[in-house]
């Protein structure tokens, strides 16, 4: 198969237009979902408002990233990091943000898990992080599959190490497309 030439004629956006791609929540139904109110990461609540909504951007959640990479004692750091990475990755209707928040609850373990996860993707790279929290490894936090501890991963270790691959988001859409190039 080839790849559609429709993909190289598109303009590359630049930073800003990055930093700024986000989308709408409803903080109270997201709070709701969590197990601690600790797991919610207090930038969200500085993010813009509408009504009952507020808008993240990738901007905001990178700014909770560095947040958690620079207080790593702080067992809820990575988790507020995780909650955001899905808080920001479900998009407006959030269907999935709150089975994904919810599964918060099954697994005790999820903080200690996450600060790992955040430690090996910033030492050792997206792979071995990728690893660690797919299906067996030693940072799997229970109904959080790739196409969520990706973006994790991608914000936690964007820029850890400049000669290591960075961190990609995983999610179907990205997989199915691969998928058919490759």
């Amino acid at each position: 198969m080839t790849v559609p030439q429709v993909l190289f004629d598109a303009e590359v956006p630049n930073r800003e237009s990055i930093l700024g791609q986000g989308f709408w929540f409803d903080p109270a139904d997201r709070k709701r979902r969590l197990p601690d109110e600790a797991m919610w990461p207090p930038e969200l609540d500085e993010c813009p408002a509408e009504g009952k909504n507020r808008f993240v951007d990738r901007r905001s959640v990178f700014r909770i990233a560095r947040r958690a990479i620079e207080t790593p004692d702080d067992p809820s750091s990575a988790t507020q990091l995780l909650v955001a990475s899905i808080i920001w990755g479900t998009g407006p209707r959030g269907r999935n943000a709150g089975f994904r928040l919810d599964g918060l609850h099954q697994d005790p373990d999820a903080p200690r898990k996450l600060t790992k996860a955040l430690q090996v993707v910033r030492a050792s790279g997206a792979k071995s992080a990728f690893e660690a929290m797919s299906w067996g490894g030693s940072c799997k936090v229970i109904e959080i599959a790739a196409a969520f501890f990706s973006k994790f991963l991608y914000f936690g270790g964007w820029d850890a190490k400049p000669y290591l691959w960075r961190p990609l988001i995983m999610d179907e859409r990205v997989i199915r497309a691969l998928n058919r190039t490759t």
